[in-house]
């Protein structure tokens, strides 16, 4: 066989692949499942305080609805925040990458 025909076609890896070699596979898991747990703290905050409300409610000598709503704000920033950050962040990708 002539050595051309032994050669891969794509050899030498372009910029996009080299992207995705930053990390080892052990460090990609292991973002992913930071990334995951941190998804997972909205619900658990509810989950935690929805049992509590009333007793929270008496010892701050407040309504439940006040603490209720409390905890629907907390969660709701929960949601929303990572929607803005992920926004800015590709925004501050994108010029890095094409303006810088």
């Amino acid at each position: 066989m002539l050595d051309s025909d032994e050669t891969p076609l794509l050899s030498v890896p372009t910029d996009h692949d080299l992207i995705y070699q930053r990390y080892s596979p052990a460090q990609k898991r292991l973002l992913v499942a930071i990334v995951s747990l941190c998804g997972l703290i909205a619900p658990f905050i509810s989950g935690t305080f929805l049992p509590s409300i009333p007793r929270i409610a008496a010892e701050l000598q407040t309504t439940g609805a006040m603490i209720s709503y409390a905890v629907s704000l907390s969660v709701l920033a929960a949601f929303v925040g990572p929607l803005i950050g992920t926004t800015y962040a590709a925004y501050c990708m994108f010029l890095v990458l094409f303006d810088g």
